[in-house]
């Protein structure tokens, strides 16, 4: 617990992994995720399936919460390290292979983690529907939301070339909006 402001030290990361199919990508990975300071890691772009879930957990060796996308796409998940002092209260799936929530208490303080991979086209129902599930919660608590928006807020300043073949034009999410 930090002496400060008597809060417990919460580490977490946040990875987009590019896709971990593959059983020796996945490997090389979860190893060096083990290696690094978080409890708690949100991983984007899994491209898990139920399949390979036991196939995760024998190399992670801790807690994984699944939100399966395909073996070719999306998915996100929260990896808990086994040493952490994380109790899990509740894992919510918001939008199928997009974005999931995990209620966790450490040392009697309650946080909620949301893992975001949003699609990289304007399509803004994924963001809407994880701020309305995140935000209409009754808990209180530390709200944190993490992951791959795949968006920028100005496509002249932050993007090199726009794609004027696909349309897909990324546009930040006004939260009065919703």
């Amino acid at each position: 617990m930090d002496e400060n402001n008597a809060q417990p030290n919460l580490r977490a990361g946040s990875f987009n992994c590019n896709g971990l199919g593959s059983p020796s990508k996945r490997e090389k990975v979860l190893n060096w995720l083990k290696s690094k300071g978080e409890d708690i890691i949100l991983l984007q772009e899994t491209h898990s399936t139920s399949l390979s879930e036991e196939s995760w957990k024998r190399t992670w060796g801790g807690d994984i919460y699944f939100n399966h996308g395909n073996s070719n796409s999306t998915g996100v998940a929260f990896l808990i390290k086994t040493n952490s002092n994380i109790k899990i209260c509740n894992h919510v799936i918001i939008v199928q292979g997009r974005t999931s929530l995990l209620e966790i208490e450490i040392e009697n303080v309650l946080y909620c983690l949301v893992n975001v991979y949003c699609p990289n086209t304007n399509e803004t129902a994924v963001v809407e529907s994880t701020f309305c599930e995140a935000l209409g919660r009754n808990r209180d608590d530390f709200l944190i939301l993490a992951g791959d928006w795949n968006t920028v807020l100005n496509n002249t300043l932050d993007k090199a070339v726009v794609s004027t073949q696909s349309g897909h034009y990324g546009r930040a999410l006004d939260v009065t909006e919703l």
